[in-house]
């Protein structure tokens, strides 16, 4: 039988490593592009991060349509029923960054009449969607979806809603679970 101490040092010695791979994960995930980008622009690159985080995740595919709002949802779902388990399974803040930018840049492409507007003065990382004086933060409904499993059922904004009211919420319980059992 090992020595308790060596148990124990190696147990920190994973924990550390864990939280030194999530740290340089989200930081990978807000890195948004140099400062002469546009805004457009950073939040495109951070969609096509939330493209691949889906396919290689989740062995999901997004492609920009109303349609692959569903495929969100039923990640986010799924980073909820993590976070229910245990809140240090999920990055929150990262999830909500990346899929709230892919469902900004969704709606940006299907409707151009929405601007990109800065929530705050110091964070290029937080903007809402203005369309016809409606503001719209996809950020934020990712984060509540992900940490409190959203309201309404989760249900997609009813601003979103709007654009395609035939879009069914997802059923994440079998694409989810096919795509865990792909990874083992």
């Amino acid at each position: 039988m090992l020595p308790l101490s060596l148990v124990v040092a190696v147990s920190i010695f994973f924990v550390g490593v864990a939280w030194l791979h999530m740290r340089s994960r989200r930081k990978s995930a807000l890195r948004l592009a140099s400062a002469n980008v546009s805004m457009e622009e950073k939040i495109a690159t951070t969609a096509l991060k939330a493209v691949d985080r889906a396919r290689s995740e989740y062995g999901l595919s997004l492609d920009f349509s109303m349609q692959s709002m569903a495929t969100v949802e039923g990640i986010l779902s799924h980073a909820f029923q993590l976070y229910r388990v245990n809140p240090r399974l999920v990055d929150s803040h990262s999830t909500a960054v990346l899929f709230g930018a892919y469902v900004a840049e969704t709606l940006r492409r299907i409707d151009p009449r929405y601007a990109f507007v800065l929530r705050g003065e110091s964070s290029d990382e937080f903007f809402v969607l203005q369309r016809d004086g409606v503001s719209i933060d996809p950020v934020q409904w990712c984060l509540r979806c992900t940490t409190t499993g959203g309201d309404d059922t989760q249900s997609l904004p009813n601003e979103i809603q709007s654009l395609k009211p035939e879009l069914k919420p997802a059923r994440p319980a079998k694409a989810m679970g096919a795509a865990a059992g792909r990874r083992n």
